[in-house]
């Protein structure tokens, strides 16, 4: 009931059945990333050896009635590696589109749940825009969850699902905002060969610009000093071809973990007074 012109009450329901299902679907999807990852990818290294024979096969077929010593023997080896290579690709676009499609399916089923529970026939409030238009975005996201005065800061596993959808931003759109943002706050996520080409917005304040500077090798002090930004991924200019994140610290596991406890401590009835316009 609303308190005054501007106040109403608003409850979000989300009941335990569809809780469960929300859990459900995200432990099949952990358990399909790691059938694909055992059944595709767990022995990638061993490949290398079977690559080398089979390119050294084609390498004598090909080499067939040339004296022995015109064969570019290091040919098969380089074409054995730039096969691994791609292997080792192909594992990485796997893990990471992974993330992508994780972080999607949270932000779809968070969309329908606050959009749904807004706008149905015996809400007192409605959103200005259509779910088409709906918190289509991780700030829009957050945005209605401020209004509704929902406290993403005490939920522990909100931090995790925030740098989700940072890394799956970065993977899809490569240089961009989210990586800024995530290099600033998490660089460690990005491999040894970026690691040296820092990645910074231009500082706010002469204090910032300071520290930042002091955290600089003299190369990269040199390069600041002529552009006030030195750009992360300039020299592969991608996130997607080649591999710039690393795996091993971005665990499939860890973000569903962080997912499930967040519906999981989600209320099944969650209440509060929010202010509304009146035009």
């Amino acid at each position: 009931m609303s308190d005054n012109s501007n106040q109403v009450y608003v409850k979000i329901f989300l009941f335990k059945e569809k809780k469960d299902e929300f859990v459900q679907l995200y432990n099949t999807m952990q358990y399909t990333y790691n059938r694909t990852m055992e059944l595709v990818y767990s022995n990638i290294d061993d490949r290398y050896y079977d690559y080398k024979h089979e390119e050294y096969e084609k390498l004598m077929a090909k080499s067939h009635g040339m004296d022995l010593a015109d064969i570019d023997y290091s040919e098969y080896e380089s074409e054995a590696a730039f096969r691994i290579e791609r292997d080792y690709l192909m594992k990485y676009q796997f893990h990471f589109s992974s993330l992508v499609n994780l972080y999607q399916v949270f932000e779809q089923q968070i969309r329908k749940l606050l959009y749904s529970e807004l706008n149905h026939r015996l809400s007192l409030v409605r959103t200005k825009d259509k779910m088409p238009s709906f918190a289509t975005t991780f700030g829009g996201i957050k945005d209605v969850l401020k209004a509704l005065n929902y406290q993403t800061g005490v939920v522990k596993s909100w931090p995790l699902i925030d740098e989700l959808n940072k890394i799956a931003n970065v993977y899809k759109h490569g240089d961009g905002n989210s990586a800024k943002r995530l290099y600033r706050s998490n660089k460690e996520l990005f491999v040894d060969l970026t690691n040296a080409l820092f990645y910074f917005q231009t500082p706010k304040n002469k204090i910032e610009e300071e520290e930042y500077f002091n955290s600089l090798n003299p190369e990269e002090q040199q390069e600041f000093k002529e552009r006030k930004e030195i750009l992360l991924i300039k020299e592969e200019l991608t996130t997607n071809s080649e591999i710039v994140l690393r795996e091993d610290l971005t665990e499939y596991s860890k973000y569903v973990k962080a997912i499930i406890d967040f519906w999981s401590e989600f209320p099944e009835c969650y209440s509060t007074i929010v202010r509304i316009s009146n035009q």
